[in-house]
């Protein structure tokens, strides 16, 4: 079994569900057991729902619903998306990269169990 990966949220402005056909515009894309699946979000929601997925594709999921909706992306989310878009222009190494970007969600998980407090 090769578990789950979450690939991304496409703002297609007027789209249907791949899933169920209903009529909507953000589509969430993601691996499951090696196979590519896309669904809108209530579908996306209530298909992966009881998945156990890791700590990163939860970070993931919020960062890439955050650029679909054009919310404000806070200095994390910018680090982190400076880190993935230097991994892809090779201007890193991938180890490199992931490496930093484990560290930046570490120092979020800290800040954040800090602030609940």
């Amino acid at each position: 079994m090769k578990g789950f990966k979450f690939i991304g949220i496409n703002d297609c402005g007027s789209t249907c569900c791949p899933h169920c056909g209903a009529e909507g515009r953000y589509i969430y894309t993601w691996s499951e057991d090696g196979k590519v699946r896309s669904a809108m979000a209530g579908c996306y929601k209530r298909l992966t729902g009881m998945i156990e997925k890791s700590d990163e594709d939860r970070y993931f999921e919020l960062l890439s619903e955050k650029q679909a909706k054009g919310k404000e992306l806070n200095g994390w989310d910018k680090k982190i998306i400076s880190l993935v878009s230097a991994i892809e222009s090779k201007k890193i190494t991938f180890d490199w990269g992931w490496l930093k970007i484990r560290e930046t969600l570490s120092q979020r998980k800290i800040y954040l169990s800090k602030k609940r407090y």
